[in-house]
């Protein structure tokens, strides 16, 4: 909804009615993140028939694409590019200055890099390995040919990573990231993205929007609604938030920040300690 106050369950038969233009909905674990007129939302749905509005972010401008990882949100509003702290789901905090951009459309995060659909600026590629010290990677244009970046979606194809871009009346592009001849760490944790076009496709109208595909990462659900699939240590049965706040004091939590190079090893270290 665009009024993040008047959020309602449609199976109460109570719809909105003013969706925001651009309102996008992110869930990872029992929390939806819904960007509106208002900013960003932040919605517990522990119990889906009863939604809870639990934290709010005022002050963004039309914001448009809304993506999750670890302890952050990553924005895109009329002004750019926005990192929000969401260690606490109720009480969230803007804690970098935007990257501006003139038209920051969507968003879509991958291991270390934030691909931003941006309009005529094409694909924009953020490095967030310090994620509130966000940092333009690259402008990709192909050469002034991608003019109308609306949305991107990233997956893995066998080896190689790809972004699938929306480019409005240019039709669908598809852009391959990494492969084995271009990128020599293309095994790595994050190899830095080496972007150029490999096959388009125009559309009987303009193309606004890319589906999701399937992770191929393994993850796990902080919140304590699933197993943990990735790391080695003593825990019990799941990794729950509530766990996780007792064991790692607030000077370490840094640990969880996303890194090039395997990330579950530092977890797995501090947790062994300390179990």
């Amino acid at each position: 909804a665009s009024n993040c106050s008047g959020l309602r369950v449609p199976c109460a038969g109570k719809l909105p009615t003013r969706p925001s233009r651009h309102a996008a909905i992110t869930i990872a674990g029992v929390y939806a993140y819904i960007t509106c007129d208002k900013g960003l939302a932040i919605v517990n749905l522990n119990n889906p028939l009863d939604p809870k509005l639990v934290g709010e972010i005022p002050g963004f401008r039309n914001p448009r694409g809304v993506q999750i990882q670890f302890r952050y949100a990553f924005v895109t509003d009329a002004t750019g590019f926005v990192v929000v702290d969401i260690t606490n789901p109720e009480k969230p905090e803007i804690v970098s200055n935007n990257i501006k951009l003139e038209e920051a459309n969507n968003v879509y995060v991958a291991r270390t890099y934030a691909y931003v659909a941006a309009g005529k600026d094409g694909l924009v590629i953020v490095d967030i390995e310090v994620p509130n010290k966000p940092k333009i990677y690259t402008k990709f244009t192909d050469n002034g040919n991608i003019t109308e970046a609306h949305d991107v979606k990233v997956a893995t194809t066998n080896a190689s990573l790809f972004a699938y871009l929306a480019d409005g009346e240019n039709g669908l592009k598809v852009i391959q990231l990494t492969d084995p001849d271009s990128v020599p760490e293309l095994y790595g944790f994050s190899p830095a993205p080496m972007p150029r076009v490999v096959a388009w496709k125009k559309l009987g109208g303009p193309a606004l929007a890319v589906s999701k595909a399937l992770d191929r990462d393994r993850a796990v659900d902080e919140t304590g609604n699933q197993n943990p699939v990735l790391f080695s240590f003593p825990c019990p049965g799941s990794i729950h938030r509530s766990w996780c706040d007792r064991r790692i004091p607030d000077s370490r939590r840094k640990i969880f920040h996303p890194v090039r190079r395997c990330p579950v090893r530092l977890v797995t270290r501090h947790f062994r300690r300390r179990a």
